[in-house]
């Protein structure tokens, strides 16, 4: 299944009188730049700036008119590519869907797995699952040796942060009660 293109004639360049015309009008503009109405010029400067709209319409209507005409066997390839994408984007969904049930049941697995281990591991009565729960644990690149060890680890900082606030000369117990919730 390959896109075989044939080959294009890419448009040739637009061409007009660019220097020349923007030259002209360049020129042109320099006096209503520096040009100021009176109260009794009102009616010409409403003359001129019709006109210069006027101007600057006729090209924006050339450039559009242009670039319509330069776009349209573009436009026309765009839509049959975006079309057979849509076509092909049905049946990803689809698999998309089976993916994600299969690694949301692999997942749901591995969370059961991980707090048999919890339940299993020596632990304070205090400490429930949550506290010490990482969502990184279910990530398939996560063995549950590396869980093991990073349990192992949470159980032995919370017995040396207890003996730490055990040993406070004050309000020992406080600390700990605070420290457990």
């Amino acid at each position: 299944m390959d896109l075989k293109i044939n080959e294009v004639v890419i448009p040739e360049k637009i061409t007009f009188n660019y220097e020349e015309l923007k030259q002209e009008i360049a020129e042109k503009v320099k006096t209503y730049e520096v040009l100021v109405y009176d109260d009794t010029q009102i009616k010409l400067a409403k003359t001129d700036k019709a006109n210069l709209n006027k101007l600057k319409k006729a090209l924006n209507d050339e450039r559009i008119r242009r670039e319509r005409e330069y776009m349209a066997p573009f436009n026309e390839f765009k839509a049959q590519i975006n079309e057979i994408i849509s076509i092909i984007d049905k049946p990803v969904a689809v698999i998309d869907k089976q993916v994600k049930a299969f690694d949301e049941k692999k997942k749901q697995e591995k969370l059961e797995a991980i707090k048999k281990l919890y339940e299993e591991s020596e632990h304070p009565e205090w400490l429930n699952f949550e506290q010490i729960f990482s969502d990184r644990w279910l990530l398939a690149s996560v063995s549950m040796r590396q869980i093991q060890d990073g349990m192992e680890g949470w159980f032995n900082e919370i017995k040396t942060n207890l003996d730490i606030l055990a040993n406070l000369p004050e309000f020992a117990f406080e600390a700990t009660e605070v420290y457990k919730s």
